[in-house]
């Protein structure tokens, strides 16, 4: 778990240097869809805390990109807070 944390605090901090916006899962399970709808594909189940990297936004749908997949995750289901990094 200690080292999770460490990847996970390691991550946020090469997503804030780059200037992009570091955010995580904040549900037990969250789906990354391949389009931003609920009808479309579920690319992967993320767990809470993962760290992810936004790369756009729509009113309620979020792309992210992962350490090897990109998608998109409902707004609610992600946090900027730092709080969930460390």
């Amino acid at each position: 778990m200690k080292n999770l944390v460490i990847l996970a605090f390691c991550l946020f901090l090469i997503f804030w240097a780059t200037k992009s916006q570091a955010l995580c899962t904040i549900k037990q399970k969250s789906f990354l869809r391949e389009q931003p709808n609920t009808q479309s594909s579920k690319l992967k189940t993320l767990p809470r805390y993962t760290p992810l990297e936004e790369i756009s936004r729509t009113d309620k749908w979020v792309q992210v990109k992962g350490v090897n997949y990109t998608g998109w995750i409902f707004h609610t289901l992600v946090t900027e807070d730092i709080h969930c990094m460390i």
